[in-house]
């Protein structure tokens, strides 16, 4: 019931044929063949899942969270199999044979470890193709159901995740929460998921999730559902971003109206406020799964430099360099600075592979912000364009004349005509306005 539309091929699939594989095996068998049948029954379902969904045939891939559930329970053979080994015969790894090292073995670090588990899917999945898989176009790799029918992203059918956790009052109206919100959800977006209750301490707890082309209409939903409540972990990822590469951003807004420019930018976006709720202040954990979730093994932060003091102890990345960012205009400049690197992965370009943390620092030092009213906009611009101005970023709140842009456009024609304008809607309430100049870096002086 969490999940709005189910569909075959998913990791849905995979868990009920491990239910039913694990209630198989017999009321009298012992924890080791219940979950051995169980991860062997998710195991054959990941593999068909290509063939009973659509959109993972076309794109020549297997269903990723059926093969999450069976990395799950194949290392739940391995902890089950080190404890039935230390039982029988008091050796912690006797019984998990080629997986890896069983739960009690030193070299498993407390961790079950499954060595071998995902090759052998995927070699599975290559054998039963007969080559290869060719990487689909970026505009058709992301694609999403809705009533077992996959469409291509792009098509309406949500390019961006949306993800949060909603803190309310336990009772009975409680009940009724997630079934509004996946109801609710659903008509603005696909993949939705609602889980969560009661938490037995007073308070109800939930976590959503959808697929949305339509950004401002789902946190107005979230925001509705958190009016007696809080909302947290408000994340926001464009799903073709998805994937391994070597730099990732984390930007950090209370903005709502860039949260999804940003994301179709290339960063995970982490919502701190704007949205007519209370969000509940970032901590460490949420930007540590932020940069986890950008698939790079190292991380740029823009935005919320303080969240990582005395954290990353548990990081999923290699390095999460905090880039200062003291407005939204800084992650703005920093990501068109990166351009079309991202969310691709900074690749090699013919030469030393690219430094992120560079190309952003180099632009950064270039920018002088400017916070200002709209009437006063026009003509602060007159005195901060100059002849070595290249591009002016202005965030304009909601409250601002609608000629504004075309005003400061014209001042910026009249004074740097080559300058570029980018403009860009905050979805702040009132008529501030945020300028971001840039002048070009001087070029590095000859050796004599």
């Amino acid at each position: 019931s969490a999940v709005a539309v189910p569909a075959e091929g998913t990791i849905l699939s995979a868990a009920d044929a491990a239910g039913a594989a694990a209630r198989a095996a017999g009321p009298d068998a012992g924890p080791l063949p219940v979950v051995t049948a169980a991860a062997a029954a998710a195991r054959a379902s990941a593999r068909a899942s290509r063939e009973e969904l659509d959109v993972l045939r076309t794109a020549g891939v297997l269903d990723a969270g059926a093969l999450g559930l069976v990395l799950v329970l194949d290392a739940l053979v391995v902890a089950a199999a080190g404890a039935s080994a230390g039982a029988e015969a008091g050796a912690a790894a006797g019984a998990a044979g080629a997986r890896g090292p069983a739960a009690g073995d030193p070299g498993a670090g407390g961790v079950s470890v499954v060595r071998g588990s995902m090759d052998a899917v995927t070699l599975d999945q290559l054998l039963d193709a007969g080559a290869l898989p060719s990487a689909p176009d970026p505009a058709d790799a992301v694609s999403s159901v809705t009533d077992g029918e996959a469409e291509p992203h792009g098509a309406g059918s949500g390019a961006l995740e949306l993800m949060f956790v909603l803190t309310g009052p336990a009772g009975e109206q409680a009940d009724t929460v997630a079934a509004g919100l996946r109801g609710a959800l659903a008509e603005v977006g696909d993949s939705v998921v609602v889980v969560g209750g009661d938490a037995g301490t007073g308070t109800a707890v939930w976590q959503a999730h959808v697929h949305t082309d339509h950004l401002d209409r789902a946190l107005v939903i979230a925001a509705d559902a958190a009016r007696a409540g809080t909302l947290a972990q408000v994340h926001v990822r464009h799903l073709a971003a998805a994937g391994q590469h070597e730099w990732g951003v984390v930007a950090a807004t209370s903005a709502p109206g860039l949260a999804g420019e940003l994301a179709h930018a290339g960063a995970v976006v982490l919502l701190t406020g704007g949205v007519g709720a209370t969000v509940e202040p970032l901590v460490a954990d949420d930007v540590e799964r932020a940069a986890a979730s950008t698939g790079a093994r190292r991380v740029l932060l823009l935005g919320a430099p303080e969240v990582t003091a005395g954290g990353g102890a548990h990081l999923d990345v290699d390095e999460l360099i905090t880039v200062p960012s003291a407005t939204d205009v800084h992650a703005v400049v920093a990501l068109a600075a990166l351009g079309t690197l991202l969310p691709v992965g900074l690749p090699d370009l013919g030469g030393d592979p690219v430094d992120a943390h560079a190309v952003v620092g180099e632009a950064l030092a270039g920018l002088t912000v400017h916070a200002t009213s709209a009437a006063a906009a026009v003509d602060l611009l007159e005195r901060a364009a100059g002849p070595e101005t290249t591009v002016v970023t202005a965030l304009l709140d909601a409250g601002v004349p609608a000629d504004l842009p075309d005003r400061l456009a014209a001042v910026l024609a009249g004074r740097v005509p080559d300058a570029e304008l980018v403009v860009l809607a905050t979805g702040h309430p009132g008529d501030g306005v945020q300028l971001g100049v840039e002048i070009a870096a001087p070029e590095p002086e000859a050796d004599a």
